[in-house]
């Protein structure tokens, strides 16, 4: 008898997955589930969302709170909400050389899988020869920096990684290669 109730709540099991949890009392478990757990995003400004979602049974209320990188990213909507939804997150340009993560902790008291951080990744500015100010564009702005730095005026903006000719230093070369690329030569 007992092998055959086995066998009965294998094939249970079996016919209806893993996303059902209930024990033979009857008792529920919700299961929290986000996708993706990762976003990468592109350097500009924008919006991304995640799903949030119930996999097991019963009922599942959730939050959820940006946990690092609440400088530049933000959740819009979808801060709480009960079995399904969506995380809506709003993220700010990177002005920045360097990649850039972000995490969301959605959080469902008393379900499996509580919490569950899941990324934001950044692209960071590319890195361009010539970009002295580091917005990302090679102008007049930049040739005009460059002859700051030539006079003896040392403005507090200026982006090493633009050096044309790896002499490391900014210079006439970066002043003269800015001013051929604002004339389109």
């Amino acid at each position: 008898m007992r092998k055959l109730f086995i066998l009965a709540m294998s094939v249970l099991f079996l016919s209806f997955g893993s996303a059902a949890f209930a024990d033979i009392t009857g008792n529920t478990q919700p299961v929290l589930s986000v996708s993706p757990a990762t976003q990468n995003v592109v350097k500009d400004a924008g919006t991304t969302s995640f799903s949030v979602s119930n996999t097991g049974t019963g009922t599942m209320p959730w939050t959820a709170a940006v946990t690092s990188g609440g400088t530049w990213l933000s959740i819009t909507s979808g801060t709480s909400g009960t079995d399904t939804g969506t995380i809506t997150c709003a993220f700010n340009a990177n002005t920045g050389t360097s990649v850039r993560t972000g995490t969301i902790q959605v959080t469902a008291t008393g379900a499996t899988g509580s919490p569950k951080d899941v990324m934001v990744i950044q692209a960071p500015t590319p890195l361009v020869k010539g970009d002295v100010n580091g917005d990302g564009h090679v102008d007049l702005k930049d040739a005009i920096l460059c002859l700051q730095v030539l006079s003896g005026l040392a403005p507090d903006n200026i982006n090493p990684a633009a050096d044309v000719d790896g002499d490391g230093k900014i210079g006439m070369v970066e002043a003269i290669y800015a001013m051929q690329k604002v004339a389109g030569l």
